[in-house]
Parts: C-alpha cells; sequence; structure tokens
C-alpha cells in the first residue's frame, strides 16, 4: 500500500499531512471527523524490511525463501513486542502514548507494514525554537523525563537513544519521551548498522562495546540536559561562533574518551549543574545509580537546598563558638577572666604569674577557620578539614593607642586563675552528639548552643511530635511543632519524628472500590458491566491525582495516594459492521444508530425480500419485503442481502436451433441450420426484441437472455461463383443455377475456333465443338479455354509468375516470389504435370526461362526454410523464430510499481548473460534463447 494524502488508515483516519521521515520509517498526521469533531494523531508507518534490496543480499548469502522470511517475521515480532510495551504504559504523563497499531502482512510477497498511532506532538526542537527555553524549563523537564526512567526502571526496561529529536512536548508543556526501542529495532531490518545519528549521545560504555546496564540512559538524558544548558551545544564544542566536522569529531573524541572533565554548562547554575556532571560521569559507578537518587537532589534544589547533587553543604565557621564563649563569660561574671584554648596550652602550670594571666581576652578571640573543600560532581568526596590557625589578640582602642589594661582583684593564688581558665576551657568547648532520626540537625554541638531540628516531610503521612531519648526540657507545643530551637544540653540527646499515615477517601462512580483507604494501601476497583451495545473505555480520575497503570483495564488496581479521589468508570459505545448485498446502506454504525437500506434495482429480476445472512436482525414480514426499510442497528455484526425472482422469456429461432424458455442471464446457444447448395451462413438477426449475441457472424453464436422475448433468424446468401473464359466471351461470376451464355472468337489470327476445353470444375456439356454454349452454373468455380487450329498450350505457375497460354516451341520464362505468405524463402521449381525436365542448377534461380512443349505445363515454387532458432521472451516483447544471423529487437515492458534492472539472457540453459539496456538489438546466433526482464521496485 502507498500512503499518502487522502488515504485512510485504521477503518475511519484520513492521512493529512506528513511530518517526516527518518531511519525508522514516515510520519504522518492523520485525522478522524465524527460528528463534526476532529481528532488529531500522529501515524508511524515502518516498512519491514525497510530496504527491498536487501532480500536480494540475504539470497546472495545463501538463505532460501523460508529462511529469508523467518528473518523478516523476527523483525516484525521484535516491534510488535516494543509496541506492547509502548501500549502498556499508555496514561503515564511523560511518555508518547501508543493508541494503537496495526500489523499488516502482504500475502504475495514477504513484506510487512506496521502502522502505529500515536497522540500528536511538538517536538521539543520546534518548541524551543518558538517559545526559548529557560534553565527553570530545563529543571522542570530534568524531574519529568528522570520520573520517567523510573517507570523504565521497575519495569526492566533501557531505552538506549534518549536524544532531543526522542524528546516532545504536548499543549500543557508536559516533556515526554518517545520512539523507545523502535530505532534498535529498525537496525536489525536494515543494511546499515552503524552508530552514525547516536554517537553524540551515547554512553561511551555502550560506545566501547562494554556491558552496559540503565545507568545509560540516565548519561544520555544528562547530555540531552547539558546541551540545553550550554546554549545547545554538547561539551568540548567552541563556546562560541560555528564549528567544523573536525571540532565536533575532537569534541566526541574528548568526550568519550573520559581524559577530559566535563566544565559546567555555560548556563547553569552551580547547584544544577553539578547535578548534571555526575549523570554524565564518565564511569558508570559515578554517575547516580536510579532515578531516585536524582530526583532527590532536584528535590533539594527546589526545595530545602540541604544537599546539591550528593554533597553535603559545607560546615559552618566558628563563629557559634565563639558566641558560647561569650554566653560563658556572661555566665562567669561580667569582669572574669577567660582564657580560650591557645592560652592555656601557652601558659607554665608552674610559672603563671598575674602579670602573664592578666591580660583579658574579650573581643580578642579569633574565630576558628573550617576550611572544606567543597566537592566536585561526580564522584562526591569530602577532603580533610584544613588545620585552623591559631587565634590572634585583636587591638582595641583608638589608632595609635596602646589598650587600657583592666584592672581586677585577683583572689588566691595564680593557679586558682588557671583553674577558672581551665574550667571555662571544657564549659565552653566539650561537643554532644544530638541524633535526629527521620529529620534534619543531627550533629555535634556544644553545650548551650541553639539547635534547630526539622522533621522530614514524610510522603502520605502527617507528623505527630517528638519522641525524645535523653533529658530535653521541651513543652507540649514544642514537642509537636515539626521545627524546634533549643539550646544543646550537656549530654546526649536521640530525638524521633513520630507520624500517623494518613488515610482518604475514594469514591468509584459505576464500579466498586468505593471507601477510606490509608496512603500506600493498594485498592483494587472493578467497572461494572457495560450495557449492551457498550464497552468499558476506561477509569477517568476526576478528583485528585493518582497513576493507573492500567487504566484501560475494567478491573486494575493502585497505590493510594496522599490525596482525596473520585474516579468514575467511562464506557463507549461499539460499532459494528452492517454489510447490505445487492442493496445500498452498508456501512460501520453505532448501536442504536438509524440506518436505511435500499435494494438495488435488478435487471432480470424482481426483488423477493430481505435475507438475513449472518448475526441477528429482527424484521417483520412487512419490513422484510419492502425493497427499502429503516432499521436501528443491533450490537452484532450484521450481513443482510437482498433476495430476488429471476424473469423467464422465450426465444423463437427460425434456420437453426436454440429455441425455448430462457432464465433473465442464462445463456443461450444458436446453431444455424446446414445452408442449402450454393448458399453460405451470413449471420444472425434479431427480428423481434433487443440483445447482444457474441460471434453473431458464426454458425454457431450465444448470447445472454435479457428481459425480454426474441426472434432470431439464421440469414443464408448465395455463394458467388467465377467463371473465367480464355480466349472467348462469358467471363464473370454467376450463382448456382443462374443460365450462362459463352462464346468463342470466329477466328484467332485467322486461325478458326476448333473446341473448348474445360480447365477447372465439371460442365454437364455433351459436345465442345459448339462454338457458342449454353449451361446451368455448378456450385463451384469454372474455367474454360476456346482453341483454336493452331493449337496453344497451358502454362500454369504455382507459387510465381508466368502462367498463360504459349505456342508450342515458343520461349516462356517464369519468376518465383521471393518467400511464401509464412516468409519461408524460394528454395527451387518442381514441374508437377507434363514432361518438362528443367536443369537441377537452373531450377534452383527464381527466374528461368524453357522451351514450350506441346502440352500442357505444371510448375510449383517449392519454399524450404534455412536454419531457425526461437526466441522466447518474458517481461517484454521480440519473441519468434529468427534464422541464424536475423536482428532480433527486445524490449522490457512498462511494469506499475516496478523499475527495469536488467535482462537475463540464457542460451539453452548453459550460460547466462546479463544486459541492463531496457531495449537491445543483437544477431541471432545458432542456438535458443530464453530472455528475462528483471525489476526492481520503486
Amino acid at each position: 500500500m502507498e500512503y499518502r494524502v487522502g488515504e485512510m488508515v485504521f477503518n475511519d483516519w484520513e492521512i493529512v499531512r506528513e511530518i517526516g521521515s527518518g531511519a525508522s520509517g514516515q510520519v504522518w498526521e492523520i485525522v478522524k471527523k465524527d460528528h463534526d469533531i476532529s481528532i488529531s494523531s500522529a501515524l508511524k508507518v515502518i516498512r519491514v524490511p525497510k530496504d527491498p534490496s536487501l532480500k536480494r543480499t540475504l539470497y546472495g548469502d545463501g538463505m532460501d525463501e523460508q529462511s529469508v522470511t523467518a528473518f523478516f517475521q523476527d523483525v516484525v515480532e521484535d516491534l510488535t513486542d516494543e509496541i506492547k510495551i509502548m501500549t502498556d504504559m499508555k496514561g503515564f504523563p511523560h511518555i508518547v502514548n501508543c493508541e494503537d497499531y496495526q500489523v499488516i502482512k502482504y500475502p504475495e510477497e514477504i513484506r510487512w507494514d506496521i502502522l502505529i498511532r500515536m497522540e500528536l506532538l511538538v517536538p521539543i526542537q520546534t518548541f524551543i525554537q518558538e517559545q526559548g527555553i529557560s534553565e527553570a524549563d530545563v529543571l522542570r523537564m530534568g524531574r519529568e523525563l528522570v520520573q520517567t526512567l523510573e517507570l523504565f526502571e521497575s519495569k526492566g526496561i533501557i531505552h538506549r537513544d534518549i536524544k532531543p529529536d526522542n524528546i516532545f512536548v504536548d499543549n500543557y508543556q508536559n516533556f515526554k519521551i518517545g520512539d523507545f526501542g523502535i530505532a534498535r529495532i529498525c537496525d536489525k531490518a536494515s543494511s546499515d548498522l552503524s552508530k552514525k545519528g547516536t554517537e553524540n549521545y551515547m554512553a561511551p560504555e555502550v560506545f566501547h562495546g562494554k556491558d552496559y546496564d540503565h545507568t545509560v540512559d540516565i548519561y544520555s538524558l544528562g547530555l540531552v540536559l547539558y546541551k540545553l544548558l550550554n546554549n545547545n551545544r554538547l561539551p568540548f564544542y567552541p563556546e562560541t561562533g560555528s564549528y567544523s566536522e573536525w571540532e565536533m569529531q575532537q569534541a566526541l573524541i574528548d568526550r568519550l574518551s573520559g581524559k577530559k572533565e566535563l566544565p559546567l554548562p555555560c548556563a547553569a547554575s552551580e547547584a544544577f549543574g553539578k547535578i548534571v556532571l555526575r549523570m554524565c560521569a564518565h564511569d558508570p559507578g559515578e554517575r547516580y545509580q536510579n532515578a531516585g537518587e536524582i530526583l532527590a537532589d532536584l528535590e533539594h534544589i527546589t526545595g530545602s537546598g540541604k544537599n546539591i547533587a550528593g554533597t553535603a553543604a559545607a560546615e559552618k565557621g566558628t563563629g557559634e563558638t565563639s558566641k558560647s564563649l561569650d554566653e560563658t563569660r556572661a555566665m562567669f561574671g561580667k569582669d572574669m577572666f577567660i582564657y580560650d584554648a591557645e592560652t592555656v596550652k601557652k601558659t607554665s602550670k608552674t610559672g603563671i604569674t598575674g602579670n602573664s594571666i592578666g591580660k583579658s581576652t574579650a573581643g580578642s578571640t579569633a574565630q576558628t577557620e573550617k576550611n572544606v573543600k567543597k566537592t566536585e560532581v561526580p564522584p562526591v568526596k569530602t577532603e580533610e578539614k584544613k588545620e585552623a590557625p591559631k587565634a590572634k589578640t585583636e587591638k582595641t582602642g583608638g589608632k595609635g593607642k596602646k589598650p587600657k589594661k583592666k584592672k581586677m582583684l585577683i583572689q588566691g593564688l595564680a593557679g586558682s586563675a588557671v583553674a577558672v581558665a581551665v574550667l571555662a576551657y571544657f564549659l565552653t568547648n566539650q561537643s554532644y552528639t544530638l541524633a535526629v532520626e527521620d529529620g534534619s540537625g543531627s550533629g555535634k554541638y556544644k553545650g548551650g548552643q541553639k539547635v534547630t531540628v526539622t522533621a522530614k516531610d514524610v510522603d502520605g503521612s502527617t507528623f505527630i511530635k517528638w519522641e525524645i531519648d535523653g533529658k530535653l526540657p521541651l513543652t507540649e507545643e514544642e514537642l509537636t511543632a515539626k521545627t524546634v530551637s533549643f539550646k544543646m544540653p550537656r549530654h546526649e540527646v536521640q530525638l524521633t519524628a513520630l507520624y500517623d499515615v494518613n488515610s482518604h477517601n475514594v469514591i468509584i462512580n459505576h464500579g466498586s472500590g468505593s471507601g477510606e483507604y490509608e496512603v500506600g494501601e493498594e485498592i483494587t476497583i472493578v467497572a461494572e458491566e457495560p450495557a449492551e451495545g457498550n464497552a468499558f473505555a476506561g477509569w477517568d480520575v476526576e478528583d485528585g491525582t493518582v497513576y493507573l497503570e492500567h487504566a484501560d483495564k475494567q478491573k486494575t488496581s493502585f497505590e493510594m495516594p496522599d490525596d482525596e479521589l473520585e474516579i468514575t468508570a467511562t464506557y463507549k459505545t461499539l460499532s459494528y459492521e452492517l454489510q447490505v448485498e445487492n442493496g445500498q446502506g452498508g456501512g460501520t454504525y453505532d448501536f442504536g444508530k438509524t440506518v436505511s437500506i435500499k435494494a438495488q434495482e435488478k435487471a432480470g429480476a424482481t426483488f423477493k425480500g430481505w435475507v438475513v445472512k449472518d448475526g441477528t436482525l429482527e424484521l417483520s414480514e412487512e419490513e422484510a419485503s419492502s425493497p427499502e426499510l429503516t432499521i436501528s442497528m443491533p450490537a452484532t455484526d450484521v450481513i443482510l442481502a437482498a433476495a430476488y425472482d429471476q424473469n423467464q422469456h422465450k426465444v423463437t429461432v427460425n434456420g437453426g436451433s436454440g429455441s425455448g424458455d430462457y432464465l433473465v442471464g442464462e445463456k443461450v446457444t444458436l446453431i444455424a441450420d446446414e445452408p442449402s447448395k450454393g448458399k453460405e451462413f451470413s449471420g444472425w438477426e434479431v427480428e423481434e426484441g433487443a440483445v447482444s449475441i457474441q460471434n453473431a457472424q458464426k454458425e454457431k453464436a450465444a448470447f445472454e437472455m435479457p428481459d425480454g422475448e426474441l426472434v432470431i433468424q439464421a440469414v443464408f446468401k448465395d455463394i458467388d461463383y467465377a467463371l473465367s473464359v480464355n480466349d472467348g466471351n462469358g467471363t464473370g461470376t454467376y450463382h448456382y443455377g443462374d443460365q450462362v451464355q459463352v462464346s468463342a472468337k470466329d477466328s484467332n489470327n485467322g486461325v478458326p475456333f476448333s473446341h473448348w476445353t474445360i480447365d477447372k470444375g465439371t460442365l454437364e456439356i455433351s459436345d465442345l465443338t459448339v462454338q457458342n454454349l449454353s449451361f446451368e452454373m455448378p456450385a463451384q468455380e469454372v474455367a474454360m479455354t476456346a482453341h483454336y487450329a493452331q493449337e496453344k498450350y497451358t502454362v500454369k505457375v504455382e507459387g510465381g509468375k508466368g502462367s498463360g497460354m504459349y505456342d508450342a516451341g515458343s520461349t516462356v520464362s517464369i519468376t518465383a516470389d521471393e518467400t511464401d505468405a509464412s516468409g519461408i524463402p524460394f528454395a527451387r521449381w518442381e514441374v508437377t504435370e507434363g514432361s518438362l525436365k528443367l536443369d537441377p542448377a537452373a531450377a534452383e534461380n527464381r527466374e528461368v526461362s524453357f522451351e514450350m512443349p506441346a502440352e500442357k505445363v505444371s510448375v510449383k515454387a517449392v519454399y524450404e526454410a534455412g536454419d531457425r532458432y526461437s526466441v522466447m521472451v518474458f517481461g517484454g516483447s521480440g519473441a519468434g523464430v529468427y534464422e541464424e544471423g536475423e536482428t532480433v529487437t527486445v524490449t522490457a515492458e512498462e511494469e506499475p510499481g516496478k523499475k527495469f534492472n536488467c535482462w537475463f539472457i540464457s542460451a539453452d540453459g548453459s550460460e547466462t548473460v546479463e544486459n541492463d539496456n531496457a531495449s537491445f538489438s543483437f544477431e541471432m546466433p545458432a542456438t535458443d534463447l530464453i530472455i528475462t526482464a528483471m525489476y526492481d521496485l520503486e
């Protein structure tokens, strides 16, 4: 079948325009119109084999027809398996929906057409050209398509061909992946098995022929996102301007070799760019290992921001340590000297003096730096912390002035000051572990440090309260707060967030399964049985959000989401086929539709009634006998036939046989009577009625009985017979029984009349010496000659010229025709009557002369063919029988849908010669030939 605009597919879908074509097939826009509503879809046409020449290649490799058929049958089965996978995932919001498919097998050849009807979408390239794309759009695309990868992982599917060409956008700007699996399978049916066209988005392990898993899809999607975030340029392409084919190849080599680290996409934020880089990690082990990990990091970008691309947020500086130190100072009194750790380490245990401890550290304790190198992705690795620099004492007071020493009274020995300093050090620097389960805030904190913990969001559950393991004074309000702050006690504490699982109502319309369910609970819903003429169409989620994997099944299950649901079972009216034989009104109709039917008027027949040949259709006696009726389409296919009674009429045949009564349409045979003597059959004449007689000029003829009586006459006519009178009068044409008068001349050159001779035919004449004769014309041709005293003799030439009357002793010249009627050439002369002897050598000449004997002479030109050979031509003209050396021309015929390739020329089956000219000539060899035209499908 040829697919073009205006053709119908899937019964009632019309092709309206070609969208494009690629390695796996053509794509068309198709439209279905029903009740003034137009629905558009995309039609993908995949031909197997894609190229007819592949069959010749397989035959050339030694495969027989059965093996070639099995080879392509496997391709078709692989394709249909992939299509069924697409169909099973119909309804997922980020996969191109496969609505229907059909496999067409051509019975007379090794050929299939696979038609796939899909939702009509906008390619991502077109979307970008028309609307542009921002980082927010790319981020949303990433989240939606990673959800698709998560679905693939759950089903064990590897797409292997994720690239911009296979990404589409619907009317609601949902991004979708399509065409998975198809291109890979089509390559099996193609003679071109290269990776060209997919290398730009191919994972390194695939390109190098190594084992791989589902992470190759993560890599390919990462490259798509990278390109969109990098001014539409793949890694290592020039940042600006155009680029050459060599630069493209070099960039591909750099990426696939892994020798260069991928830079951040130029238009991406740091957080999003790191996620993309980890997706594109050269080592599969350093990539994200599943889609869930990617979704979690993407949520951090759009949500809390505490983890980007799997990298922990950098630790805070020691500012809070200084804050704790200030709080400790306040606790020991306004004028108390407090020493930090460095001061204590520098003080001798036995040589402490008042001066050595008399310097105030207030406001001089420096923050300890904790330099944590941010991890690059991939892989996730945290470098060792750098050692904190030693604290420095800040100067106080104005510029150029020394700080004033603070005066105070020191109680007790100098060692008491050391004890105070040591006590202050431990009080301010001792850290305790806070463990937070199902929440954030875990870590080590100093006693008295402010801590904030937050319970995490758990899908399908609601936070209730905090459970404390350890002593922590929190109010009831704080215990039930999702986020709570408190001062870290000087002991370890564990907080556990407690949750209640949410439950919601489910309302099922036209089915069972309504009730209240907990989030995560598996729910089975069953649609009511459809009414007559209807079928279950699918489940429609009218309120709430839930993914129904098998939304087209009457019985299906799903996991309860964190949402109230109202789901309705929908039904569609079924259509049935009505076939009307011998009438109008056939077609495909919905159940209950009113259909008008009319029996056709049939020549030579009278409508008898309607007969239900198949299906169930109740007709009253009145309806069944009416040539026009109206029915309501039942819930079944119906074959309805109009029955007729044939009319019968009389045929009268004069002058022959065939008279009788015949049904209209019946074959009638006419045979003419034997003609009387001297007459012959002329033809059949219809004297009454009207009919077309086949072979009306032949004695045996036939016709199809019309709707009316007939009188037919066999017509005979007189036969014309020729009379030839030599050397006399009376030559002419006569009918049998005509009275004929012939007369001889009184003399011929002074020689008197002698007698008549009958040269041809038979005449009943008693005296042939009578000069004037009268006789009745017989039913045959007649030739007669008048003879005179000086005798002339007849020469009869068969197959040439020279016949006539000649005097004895005169020279007679005769000439043979070059060939006989069938084209056979002259060979020699042969004397068939008389005693004439021809010289054998002279007898082989077309022109020969001899001396006329005194008797009648008959000579015959003999024709004999030389060696001749046959030419058989299949698929063209030029067949025939030819002599050796004769020029032969053959010409190939034009075959619809085919293109001439070459001629195969076989001489007695001993050898085969090719000639690729559609028309050619050659000199006939001394052998028979078989010439066959070979064609290719266009």
